[in-house]
């Protein structure tokens, strides 16, 4: 096969309907059509593991909860000759779900970690189609956030692109461990000093994404809870990647139970289910800012600010009904006071709905309002951006 990796794990398809043709929203905060290496929430780190699950994958799963942290699993479908994740022969059923109803966030690696730059139209759907339809089989589900494999999926090759239509964020990291070098009880203090210098001590103004794998024995037995220990002695939350971007966790997958499994009817107790999201609480108002930024993110208000007294939706200062309007954040600045029975706003925002009091009949974002409380195109898709088909339905529908 064209860019194998020797031993063809990526020529075994799933068993079942292919999961292709199901719509995919553009839902949640995190960006999309971009690499992201970097958290948006300050004093984060999103604790990473690629290319499993594998042998050592129980053990870092019981450090995680030993400690109580949750972490993301990028997981790769069949490689390793470890036989493909959906196979009830293997523990890898049970290990997904196990994560999942820990907490954790699962997203996916590829089917077999080919390399998405350099690989041909057919086979980078095959390695990303291959992994959604064996996520379905196990749990019903499959996720929106992908890591490519070596961390490639260049626009130029088309991977950037596709992979955006199917509603995929593509992270990376900015952290990297390198623990695949150093798997020996003594390298592997190369990457706890990798990791130690890499963290700042200023936990208020810093945030990572980390990397490393839980294919390897010093990582699952040593490096995982160094990191913890590390994380915790300087003010830093260990958080899922969705959690670091400010993405609530029912945006992080897409449902398939729509389309047919290869396995056996899927249990009840297997149906997607978000896990529970506790949001830190908002900083307190902690000054006027300095360079038009408020709100939540960082406590900063806008009242007296040269950029305006109000603090939007999206934590900018400004007087305009964009940042006035709905979503204003009267904590950090001065909001228009609305009653019920105003009329309805036309969004400068793209935000709409009862909450805000807006709607989008008129809106530049588009004159229909999705469920999610969004304006977007009678198409179904955000006009100010490069948006996947969302169709949605509300009363606020032009």
């Amino acid at each position: 096969m064209a860019y194998s990796n020797g031993n063809c794990d990526g020529s075994k398809k799933p068993k079942g309907e292919t999961t292709a043709n199901i719509l995919r929203s553009t839902s949640g905060k995190a960006p999309y059509n971009i690499y992201i290496t970097n958290c948006t929430n300050p004093g984060t780190v999103a604790l990473t593991f690629d290319d499993g699950p594998y042998k050592y994958t129980g053990q870092v799963l019981d450090v995680l909860k030993k400690n109580n942290i949750k972490a993301t699993f990028f997981i790769t479908g069949n490689n390793l000759g470890k036989g493909q994740i959906d196979d009830p022969s293997t523990p890898w059923p049970k290990i997904l779900r196990r994560m999942h109803s820990e907490g954790h966030q699962l997203a996916s690696h590829s089917w077999s970690h080919e390399d998405l730059s350099a690989a041909s139209d057919e086979l980078r759907k095959q390695q990303i189609i291959y992994n959604e339809m064996a996520f379905r089989n196990v749990l019903g589900f499959f996720p929106k956030y992908l890591r490519p494999p070596y961390g490639t999926c260049t626009r130029v090759s088309g991977c950037l692109d596709y992979v955006t239509k199917l509603g995929y964020h593509v992270v990376n990291w900015n952290l990297d461990t390198k623990d695949y070098l150093n798997d020996s009880p003594v390298k592997i203090q190369t990457s706890k000093n990798t990791f130690s210098d890499g963290v700042s001590t200023n936990s208020k103004s810093h945030s990572y994404i980390e990397l490393s794998h839980d294919t390897h024995e010093q990582t699952a037995y040593n490096l995982t809870a160094f990191m913890i220990k590390t994380l915790k002695a300087r003010g830093y939350r260990a958080v899922p990647v969705g959690e670091c971007l400010g993405d609530a966790p029912e945006n992080w997958y897409v449902d398939a139970k729509g389309t047919k499994s290869g396995t056996s009817k899927l249990r009840e107790r297997d149906a997607y289910k978000p896990p529970p999201y506790y949001p830190p609480p908002p900083p307190a108002p902690s000054g006027v800012t300095r360079d038009g930024t408020c709100g939540a993110k960082n406590g900063l208000k806008c009242k007296g600010s040269k950029w305006g007294d109000c603090c939007s939706y999206n934590n900018f200062c400004g007087s305009t009904s964009a940042y006035c309007d709905g979503g204003c954040q009267s904590q950090y600045g001065k909001c228009n006071k609305l009653k019920a029975n105003d009329p309805l706003i036309v969004s400068d925002n793209g935000l709409c709905g009862e909450k805000y009091h807006q709607t989008c009949k008129g809106s530049r974002y588009g004159n229909c309002c999705s469920k999610n409380g969004n304006c977007i195109s009678s198409a179904g898709v955000r006009v100010a951006s490069d948006s996947v088909p969302i169709l949605e339905k509300s009363a606020y529908v032009v």
